[in-house]
């Protein structure tokens, strides 16, 4: 099998817990350099995992290396500037979702990469966990019928991260409908299609942190389908979504391995149990995605303009709070 010969640019908590030892794991990836202003930083994590590979201190010094592919893990601010290089010098990208902080600086990745030929795929890997996965595989189906709407609601306790990784706590792409509601603004966006309009509701309730650590928003769907996000930074793990249509509805859970179908016209019943694949990493089944996109020429699923796509409802969501209004996303 041919190996994908990669590097790491950025070494904080995301390339430590995560994506270092899961593409270590991978016969289909070859982790040739780690990147990280720090080198140190970097150093170490080449102990860690006793990897074969180079350490830099300069993104730029791998640009002329025999390199297939990046993975972009540094802080979102950062993201536009390191991918349009990689991309003209022909490299493969990976960047972990936040996509950037700005729509024109996501633009301008996506278009650098369009012109270099080649791949960029946005780390929004809730796409890949199998039961929410096998929403999307029943929607697709016709299940539901005509969509009607969405709920869903994602609370994750963010101290679980090393501390390391402090930029969460910061204006340069943390918050929790910036770093983490983002993935269910990717899954209703799967779901449901284009969002027209949204409305976003963004508080601070621990006084420690200085950025939202809860956020509701309203979409509206250009379909006429409207839907719920909650996401909550605090002490409790949830992490589930409903959709309805006129033909029914499903409940995922992403720590269950089993989605709900209810038919429509069914009272006082137990729904329809339906088995998800078997539990996988969503990180690992993204990783080979990717490989198979670059191996096979193909689209990834979360290309550069999903992730825009996305990006642009996020930010709209904090537009809409800041002045009370809702804010346009996609006109007719």
């Amino acid at each position: 099998m041919k190996k994908i010969k990669l590097a790491i640019i950025g070494c904080g908590a995301v390339a430590e817990v995560f994506h270092i030892p899961t593409l270590q794991r991978m016969p289909e990836f070859e982790i040739v350099a780690l990147v990280d202003a720090n080198e140190e930083r970097a150093k170490e994590l080449k102990n860690k995992y006793s990897l074969n590979c180079e350490t830099f201190s300069d993104y730029k010094k791998v640009l002329s290396k025999d390199i297939d592919a990046v993975f972009i893990l540094t802080p979102p601010k950062f993201h536009s500037q390191i991918a349009i290089e990689c991309a003209e010098a022909g490299k493969h990208i990976f960047c972990e979702k936040p996509m950037e902080t700005s729509l024109e600086k996501a633009k301008d990745m996506v278009e650098a990469s369009e012109k270099a030929g080649v791949k960029l795929m946005v780390g929004l890997n809730f796409r890949f966990i199998p039961q929410f996965k096998k929403v999307h595989e029943l929607i697709e189906k016709g299940f539901l019928g005509h969509l009607i709407g969405a709920s869903s609601t994602f609370f994750t306790n963010a101290s679980v991260w090393p501390s390391k990784s402090k930029f969460q706590y910061s204006r340069e792409g943390g918050g929790a409908l910036f770093e983490m509601g983002c993935h269910h603004m990717d899954l209703i966006r799967w779901y449901l299609g284009d969002i027209r309009n949204v409305f976003g509701n963004i508080k601070t309730l621990n006084k420690d942190i200085t950025i939202d650590d809860t956020a509701n928003v309203y979409m509206e769907f250009k379909n006429g389908a409207a839907a719920n996000l909650a996401v909550v930074w605090g002490d409790l793990s949830i992490n589930e979504i409903r959709v309805y249509g006129d033909g029914g509805f499903i409940y995922a859970n992403g720590s269950k391995n089993e989605v709900l179908f209810t038919p429509k016209g069914v009272v006082a019943q137990a729904p329809i149990r339906i088995k998800a694949d078997k539990k996988i990493s969503a990180y690992h089944e993204e990783f080979r995605h990717f490989f198979e996109c670059i191996m096979e020429d193909r689209t990834p699923v979360v290309n550069g303009t999903e992730g825009y796509k996305t990006l642009e409802s996020t930010l709209a969501a904090y537009e809409s709070y800041e002045k009370g209004i809702f804010v346009e996303v996609t006109k007719k």
